[in-house]
């Protein structure tokens, strides 16, 4: 009797000890980053590529003192040069393929957000940089800031229904100085392939940078 009183007790703790397990709270799984196709990973390489190109031609000459004596000037639009500047921004939207190359500069020091302060036309039928339109400072967007070519993590799509990868580069004075990011638009088809990429798009996936670098750790 007492041994079947002991089995009795040691079921009872048993059940006991499952229940409490089975009540206790899940830790939730943490949802998994997107990896952007092999595809998309081809296309923002080689449009960060064409940006830092283009930049680099754009720097350390007199297109960029041209450029600084543009803001200097307060003209804006209005200023004698600006007509050659957007010229050679045209010629760059020709020679690279792009819809449409535009340069970002931090008029007013508000480190949120960069003004469209020189724009190309668009190979389209949808004005993309308005003047002074701002553009928020983001992933991309800061790298170039630093020095660092770098593309977006997700495609546009115009009015016009052009869908557009962007890269962005740091434009230098004759100093070394960088005095603007210059940001190329650059057409795809392919980009089509994968709406949930497209930031226009209702199946967007949200994301916005590069997933953090693994830690590393210490061999043993």
């Amino acid at each position: 009797m007492k041994k079947m009183h002991r089995t009795l007790l040691l079921l009872l703790a048993l059940v006991m000890a499952l229940t409490f397990t089975a009540c206790q709270p899940q830790e939730p799984d943490e949802p998994e980053v997107p990896t952007l196709p092999d595809a998309l990973v081809t296309l923002r390489e080689n449009v960060t590529l064409l940006a830092g190109n283009a930049a680099s031609s754009l720097s350390r000459n007199s297109f960029s003192t041209s450029y600084m004596n543009l803001l200097n000037s307060g003209e804006g639009r209005e200023y004698k040069e600006y007509a050659n500047i957007k010229a050679t921004l045209d010629q760059l939207v020709l020679e690279y393929g792009a819809y449409q190359i535009y340069m970002l500069t931090d008029l007013d020091d508000d480190l949120t957000a960069l003004e469209v302060t020189a724009a190309s036309n668009t190979a389209g039928s949808a004005p993309v940089g308005e003047w002074l339109e701002l553009h928020k400072v983001d992933y991309a967007i800061s790298q170039a800031q630093l020095g660092t070519p770098a593309g977006d993590m997700f495609a546009r799509q115009w009015d016009d229904g052009i869908l557009t990868w962007t890269a962005y580069a740091p434009i230098y004075d004759l100093s070394g100085s960088i005095i603007a990011v210059l940001a190329v638009e650059f057409p795809s088809d392919v980009i089509a392939e994968y709406p949930t990429w497209n930031r226009m798009s209702d199946q967007w996936n949200g994301v916005t940078e590069p997933p953090a670098p693994a830690e590393e750790t210490d061999a043993e």
